[in-house]
């Protein structure tokens, strides 16, 4: 087995019953160093193996256009493009703020991460090093308080509705329709346990289509900072459930061996919030993810979120790589090094 496998490995996993949920508030916690420079600290309580998770650099960015367009009354996003052009490490990360368009009702930010050419005073960045970042993101903000205008009933709905659930019976695994996920990746790694994932005993309509109800483990609630998170939450879950349940059974056509690691970054992934989170958060939030073509280590994903009252929270779509879990681990050989 090879040493990713064997991090990774389904007989590997166990339970760790002094694991402390980390918290998505605190580790998107950023510092204004200048008009146009915020500071992070990725947390490698929330990373994916050596590589910050996709989703929690998105709710940091979230964090920083929030942080910048607030003063200006524009404080919530309505849409985020990110993407991701090299691996991020855990520790000290630059944001970058540059005002792409500023309106009076709405602006649109470009945010680039940085993690080369840190300088610790003033300009912040040095211009020397030729570094474009390793994350850039396009931001609009306004405020949605204000937001009004044209209002129509699409009458949209999802194909299928997944079962109702009872929210007081789930956690206590007395619903009838819906019981705690539990697979070795959620025990191994932080950044996934972050979460409950509570899924229809029934299983999945399909393996590419999958319903969840989520909660913090933590039981801090969910904010419109969170959606860049709880967007990324299923990236490995899709391709996971195609995994062999028996290693000591022959491997079947689609399936992924027992013990091969995979690692799934997310290459590109566009959020559009549909709904503000009330200011005292959600407690639960429910998802449907869905992949429609995984080929050749490439693979699409929409995400709808909603809220406990059936309201549609956020859009996503991404464009998300499978590949072996040792390039996650290799060392960085130079600052440019690309995904």
């Amino acid at each position: 087995m090879s040493k990713s496998a064997a991090a990774w490995g389904p007989k590997e996993a166990e339970d760790k019953d002094d694991f402390v949920p980390p918290s998505l508030e605190r580790h998107t916690q950023v510092t204004r160093l200048s008009d146009r420079v915020f500071s992070a600290d990725l947390s490698e309580e929330l990373c994916i193996g050596s590589v910050p998770n996709g989703g929690y650099v998105g709710s940091v960015l979230l964090r920083v256009a929030h942080e910048y367009l607030a003063p200006r009354k524009q404080p919530d996003t309505i849409k985020i493009h990110i993407q991701y052009l090299n691996r991020t490490i855990a520790g000290q990360a630059y944001f970058l703020v540059q005002e792409a368009k500023m309106g009076r009702n709405s602006s649109v930010l470009h945010v680039s991460l940085h993690q080369q050419g840190m300088l610790q005073s003033h300009p912040w960045l040095d211009p020397a090093s030729g570094s474009q970042g390793e994350v850039a993101a396009y931001v609009t903000n306004l405020d949605l308080d204000k937001e009004k205008g044209l209002t129509l009933k699409t009458e949209w709905a999802l194909p299928y509705e997944p079962a109702p659930a009872d929210l007081t019976l789930i956690r206590e695994d007395k619903d009838p329709k819906w019981k705690r996920l539990q697979i070795p990746l959620m025990r191994r790694v932080s950044s996934v346990n972050t979460l409950e994932y509570y899924f229809q005993r029934t299983g999945h309509a399909s393996p590419s289509t999958q319903d969840y109800w989520l909660r913090f483990a933590n039981g801090e609630p969910f904010t419109n900072m969170s959606l860049g998170f709880v967007a990324d939450a299923a990236a490995a879950l899709i391709p996971e459930a195609y995994r062999q349940r028996d290693g000591s059974k022959p491997l079947r056509e689609g399936e992924i061996a027992f013990d091969q690691a995979y690692w799934y970054p997310t290459v590109t992934m566009a959020i559009e919030v549909k709904k503000k989170i009330p200011a005292e958060g959600e407690a639960w939030l429910r998802m449907r993810a869905s992949s429609k073509v995984i080929s050749n280590g490439r693979s699409d994903m929409e995400v709808i979120v909603f809220d406990a009252r059936g309201n549609m929270v956020a859009l996503s779509h991404h464009v998300c790589m499978a590949v072996d879990f040792a390039r996650n681990i290799k060392e960085r050989r130079r600052p440019e090094e690309k995904m």
